[in-house]
């Protein structure tokens, strides 16, 4: 008996793994960060804003695939070239 089964709380971008941990889209990379307990190692960027697109110029396809697949109104922790980003 075959089932599909529907993990709402993962996604697979290429080879990474998204986990959502209190509405925020955690990447395997940036797994061993707290959102609240290590803020300070942390940079926030406004998601479509000019840190945003200048993010986006220095990534690689495989970066820029993990930021597109973020949605409206969701969150998103990942860690660029060793710099931990919350994406709001």
């Amino acid at each position: 008996n075959d089932r599909l089964v529907v993990a709402s709380n993962v996604r697979n971008v290429g080879n990474d793994t998204l986990f959502l941990r209190n509405k925020v889209w955690i990447a395997e990379s940036a797994g061993d960060v707290d959102p609240e307990k290590d803020k300070s190692k942390i940079k926030t960027v406004e998601r479509f804003s000019k840190e945003y697109f200048a993010l986006v110029a220095a990534n690689n396809k495989q970066q820029n695939a993990l930021l597109a697949q973020q949605r409206q109104g969701e969150q998103l922790l990942c860690n660029l070239r060793g710099q931990y980003y919350l994406i709001k």
